[in-house]
């Protein structure tokens, strides 16, 4: 355990948050591992940030939250190690996280935040044995309505020799 701890404090300080900030995620908030930032949301990340508080601002009762570029830094590396164990090895690796790879897949988070499949799986397409191309054609568009957990349409299950 002390090892994962050590590996996330490196990643968290060495994306640039600040050491009051790290302290806080890992001991009074207790995300010491990679597996359990791994499992923050953005919602997540969003109620995290909103219990941290800096020690001086609780005492002069302005209690500020944390700057939203941290936020976005605490963010980008929960989703970096998702990344990681979801379509990786199966390893987390905090050491290869970095603000360049972060930015590299900031894409990605959005296409998956914004993930939202809502076709109507009742409605499937008949094949028309008089007419195989036609067929062939509403399978395909059928495909297109569908995203792929990565936001990603699903055509490509369609060969073209299909």
């Amino acid at each position: 355990m002390a090892e994962h701890r050590t590996v996330v404090a490196r990643m968290l300080i060495s994306l640039g948050l600040a050491d009051d900030i790290v302290d806080t995620i890992m001991d009074k908030q207790g995300y010491n591992t990679p597996h359990a930032l791994s499992c923050l949301d953005k919602k997540g990340v969003e109620m995290l940030a909103s219990a941290i508080c800096k020690p001086d601002e609780i005492k002069s009762g302005t209690q500020n939250p944390v700057p939203i570029q941290s936020q976005e830094i605490i963010r980008g590396a929960c989703f970096a190690l998702k990344y990681q164990h979801h379509y990786g090895i199966g390893k987390y690796c905090p050491s290869h996280i970095t603000l360049d790879s972060i930015e590299e897949l900031w894409f990605q988070q959005e296409i998956e935040e914004a993930y939202n499949n809502k076709v109507d799986y009742d409605i499937r397409p008949t094949w028309d044995v008089k007419n195989c191309n036609a067929g062939t054609d509403l399978i395909r568009q059928h495909f297109c309505q569908i995203q792929g957990i990565n936001g990603a349409p699903c055509p490509y299950l369609m060969h073209k020799n299909a």
